[in-house]
């Protein structure tokens, strides 16, 4: 039987992470985190957006949590294949978010 939380919504999109270090920063939004820049050497370059909204990894919801954190917990599980849940539908609101370190 399925985890009903690891499947998208309508506008979400889930994307493999591969194991190391992504090369991708986030920055903190008024509602949730984003990605702020994806480095042209990412393995995850097209595959992840500036402006996604990171909604879940593995299943754990990624709301509340700051760029910081979410950072340390991509980092964290680094070494083992993550799960992101991402939102493409930008709020106009989701502009002027603070950046944060890059997830290792």
């Amino acid at each position: 039987m399925g985890n009903a939380a690891a499947q998208p919504a309508d506008g979400e999109v889930e994307v493999t992470l591969p194991q190391g270090k992504l090369g991708v920063q986030f920055k903190d939004g008024v509602v949730a985190v984003s990605v702020d820049a994806v480095s042209d050497a990412s393995s995850v370059k097209g595959l992840l957006l500036p402006g996604d909204v990171l909604v879940s990894m593995n299943g754990t919801s990624l709301g509340g949590r700051d760029a910081e954190t979410v950072a340390r917990m991509l980092g964290a599980a680094s070494g083992t294949a993550r799960t992101l849940i991402v939102s493409r539908v930008i709020a106009e609101a989701e502009s002027g978010g603070a950046e944060a370190p890059a997830a290792e």
